[in-house]
């Protein structure tokens, strides 16, 4: 399921590119918001991803900098999960990764359900998570600014 209430030429090439990986179920979203504030708090994260009909995690959520986030949707996009085999071409999953990011202004936050490590080669496998689908394995990224909230999130099986 792939749904976002922006129309913009990104947004449609984001969309269009995470159509091309193999495998799982890639969840694409960004909302507009205004909040002045700033609010990216996990209780306005776990919001949105329930808004979107996934369960909430609560105190879970593991906020990253983002090169690691770049690093981590870049490697999910790129491997499937349980069998680390190709699900898109590194190159399409690092520009659409930077694609998504440029999205939000430089005072977005990142977060995601995983503890990750970084194998050879710079790809990062996931080590444990707290679900939020009914997926084997679900993990991504959900960004929030003070203008827009989004997530890229995958579903693999084994």
């Amino acid at each position: 399921m792939i749904t976002h209430p922006m129309s913009n030429e990104q947004v449609q090439q984001i969309n269009d590119n995470l159509k091309k990986r193999m495998t799982g179920v890639v969840h694409f979203d960004i909302q507009i918001r205004f909040d002045p504030t700033g609010d990216c708090s996990i209780d306005r994260i776990d919001d949105h991803i329930a808004g979107l009909g996934h369960t909430r995690i609560d105190t879970q959520w593991i906020e990253l900098k983002k090169p690691d986030a770049e690093r981590l949707l870049t490697s999910i996009l790129h491997k499937d999960m349980a069998y680390k085999c190709e699900s898109m071409p590194l190159d399409l999953a690092h520009a659409t990764t930077r694609l998504f990011l440029e999205q939000f202004s430089d005072t977005a936050k990142f977060f995601t359900n995983a503890e990750w490590h970084q194998d050879k080669g710079g790809v990062w496998s996931i080590q444990s998570w707290h679900p939020i689908t009914e997926a084997t394995f679900d993990s991504g990224i959900v960004v929030c600014d003070n203008q827009q909230i989004g997530m890229i999130w995958i579903e693999d099986e084994d």
